[in-house]
């Protein structure tokens, strides 16, 4: 009679961590001499974030959305409206870089916004940090300031 016996199993490799990606701040800060200026460079700075020179070298437009956003102050406007312009650039394959605003009010605007397609993405926006997004009014010149931070991630 003959005894087998069983190999060894073969010992798993550990397995090594997946790719570690790195995320940074991106801050930018928008002036103007009214509050459709700031969101006008606003969404201008964003699709400069996300592909460079974006704004400078469209020479037509790809894709045009309307858009209309509701929200409690100038701050929430204008972060739940670059945050939809990130929905819209993610499911549309387009950045989206000029707009022409039809009304806007500290509640509430709306607007068609222009984009041209994309291949590759320089940074993908991974968030906009919800308190850090500012406008302020100077009454004394008459000038308008916002700035917001993004968080990014190298594509």
């Amino acid at each position: 009679m003959d005894y087998h016996t069983l190999p060894r199993r073969p010992q798993r490799k550990p397995r090594l961590p997946g790719k570690i990606t790195q995320t940074n701040i991106k801050y930018i800060e928008v002036d103007g001499v009214s509050l459709h200026e700031i969101f006008r460079k606003s969404l201008s700075g964003m699709a400069d974030i996300l592909k460079a020179n974006t704004c400078n070298s469209a020479k037509h437009y790809n894709c045009i959305m309307n858009v209309e956003i509701n929200a409690d102050n100038r701050e929430k406007l204008l972060l739940s409206f670059l945050l939809h312009i990130l929905k819209l650039t993610a499911a549309r394959k387009t950045v989206y870089s000029s707009m022409n605003i039809k009304e806007l009010t500290d509640n509430k605007i709306i607007a068609q916004v222009f984009g041209v397609w994309y291949d590759r993405l320089d940074y993908e926006i991974k968030s906009i940090i919800d308190g850090e997004c500012i406008i302020r009014e100077n009454l004394n010149n008459n000038n308008w300031k916002s700035s917001i931070l993004f968080e990014i991630k190298k594509v």
